[in-house]
């Protein structure tokens, strides 16, 4: 098995042709002085983009963004996810951001989500330059690694999640960080040099638990690499598990019940809307052109990126050291296809391996005698996703929607003790999320996240009695009420009267306040 490893190893550098040369005419180009700086300021410029499109620093990044902030910020001032407040994921990403939710004792709330925003896009350009380091250690050339960096640099795959506080960006960062620590290790066969990538894959998983499927076969391929595979691979499994255990035990012993439910049988439990086309369009991204694509063009383009697609899939699967990486982003397209839901950043879930592929295909010889052509075919389609991401921020479909009149309103509600909200991110925006913490204010931090657990029904929200009584019941626990995406929460026209049946306590461009008297 070890001789069988050894060979295995020493043919990263190899397709199947026996070539060590891997001769694309990429490598022939004129080399970048700081290849790995473009790619960082690329990658950076374009995350940025997406928030700076419509002056969002202060914007509505989403309720999801939103609630992971909240939770940190709870989680600091000393509640506890599942046992406090809903929380539908492994507590992983509550602790990454916890150093910006202990930023709101200095600066305002929205300042220091801002800043968690803002650190995300950082996230994502260092995943960039962990692909090129990975292809290098793959033996892909430079070029073929400074074309899978930019595909990830460019991709809107990857660039649509990672501007704001999503759990896929950190994600990414922890498993592509444990491949590069597991490749580092494979030179110096130090136990616990593969520990510690084990224990950055466990960690990958505790941010969400659809990294378990890439990360058993991440460690089944670097193990089986290795000279001594077993010893690997035992080092990496208790790295991993080590790592996974440290962090979610502690809340798992102070609400088992709660956050099983919470983690596994809520998730298992949801609607399933399996539609496959949906989502093939949000891997392609053309959908996010929204109304700039009609129809028939947004397909065939659809279409044309499947192609390409599988002949990049095909070209990779030739470099036998990129194989595993291509079985693993096909488990990972799985996951996705086979999820009970789906939002279009989903994609910036397979961003890493597929990068990884996009390299590998670069790397295989082109039949071509003229090395500009040749070139030009390498770099296909990170050039075609480049393409697509520049309309995308140039027609301004995805960046991040002002809030009308929060700054005033801010101040009008600074007095108010306890500010309710449908969102979290009502209460960030209006400054009152880590007051209302700190004075002890109820928070259910993922307001519809219920609705998955103890309001569960098979009906829609907005005819569900218990969810709405539920509802009425929290949101008038306090002072005073925003309310932030009506249609989404699923208010009823019954609990919108019991929300404004005590007037309104102040009012900006279009948005509410509305007083609550405690009689």
């Amino acid at each position: 098995m070890s001789k069988c490893a050894d060979r295995w190893a020493s043919a990263q550098g190899a397709d199947d042709d026996g070539s060590e040369r891997q001769g694309h005419a990429l490598d022939r180009f004129p080399s970048l002085a700081h290849p790995e700086v473009l790619v960082l300021v690329v990658a950076v410029a374009c995350r940025l983009t997406v928030i700076l499109r419509s002056g969002g620093l202060r914007g509505d990044f989403g309720y999801d963004a939103a609630v992971y902030f909240a939770g940190s910020d709870a989680l600091t001032h000393g509640r506890l996810p599942y046992r406090d407040f809903v929380y539908l994921h492994p507590p992983g990403q509550l602790l990454a951001l916890a150093p910006f939710a202990w930023l709101t004792r200095v600066v305002s709330d929205p300042t220091a989500f801002m800043l968690a925003n803002l650190s995300v896009a950082l996230v994502g350009a260092t995943t960039a330059l962990l692909v090129m380091r990975i292809c290098r250690h793959l033996h892909l050339g430079e070029g073929s690694a400074l074309a899978g960096g930019l595909f990830y640099a460019t991709w809107f795959g990857a660039v649509g999640a990672e501007y704001l506080t999503k759990l896929e960006p950190v994600g990414n960062l922890l498993v592509l960080g444990g491949v590069l620590l597991a490749l580092n290790a494979q030179r110096r066969e130090r136990l616990l040099s593969w520990t510690a990538a084990g224990a950055a894959l466990g960690l990958a998983v505790c941010i969400k638990v659809w990294w378990v499927v890439p990360v058993v076969g991440i460690i089944a391929w670097q193990s089986a690499m290795a000279r001594r595979p077993l010893r690997s691979g035992v080092a990496m499994a208790a790295g991993c598990l080590g790592a996974g255990l440290l962090v979610t035990v502690p809340f798992f012993i102070a609400a088992p019940q709660q956050m099983w439910a919470s983690v596994v049988t809520d998730q298992l439990g949801r609607h399933r809307r399996l539609n496959p086309l949906p989502r093939a369009g949000d891997l392609g991204t053309l959908g996010r052109l929204g109304s700039h694509v009609p129809g028939p063009a947004l397909a065939f383009g659809t279409f044309v990126a499947g192609v390409v697609f599988l002949v990049v899939v095909r070209r990779a699967w030739s470099v036998r050291a990129a194989r595993p990486g291509v079985v693993i982003l096909g488990t990972q397209l799985g996951v996705l296809f086979a999820a009970p839901s789906w939002f279009p950043y989903y994609t910036d879930y397979v961003a890493g391996f597929l990068s990884i592929t996009v390299a590998a295909a670069a790397a295989t010889p082109i039949l071509s005698s003229h090395r500009v052509v040749a070139g030009m075919t390498s770099w296909l389609p990170t050039c075609l996703a480049a393409s697509v991401t520049v309309a995308i921020l140039i027609s301004g479909q995805s960046t991040v929607r002002p809030v009308p009149g929060a700054v005033r309103l801010s101040r009008s509600v600074a007095g108010v003790r306890c500010l309710m909200s449908d969102s979290p991110m009502g209460l960030i925006e209006l400054n009152a999320l880590s007051r209302g913490l700190a004075a002890g204010c109820p928070n259910w931090v993922d307001v519809t996240g219920r609705t998955y657990g103890p309001d569960r029904a098979n009906r829609s929200r907005s005819h569900n009695e218990r969810w709405q009584r539920d509802l009425t019941r929290y949101l008038r626990s306090g002072d005073a009420i925003v309310i932030v995406r009506r249609s989404g929460t699923g208010i009823s026209s019954t609990t919108q009267a019991a929300i404004s049946r005590d007037g309104v306590l102040a009012r900006s461009a279009g948005q509410t306040v509305y007083r609550v008297r405690h009689r």
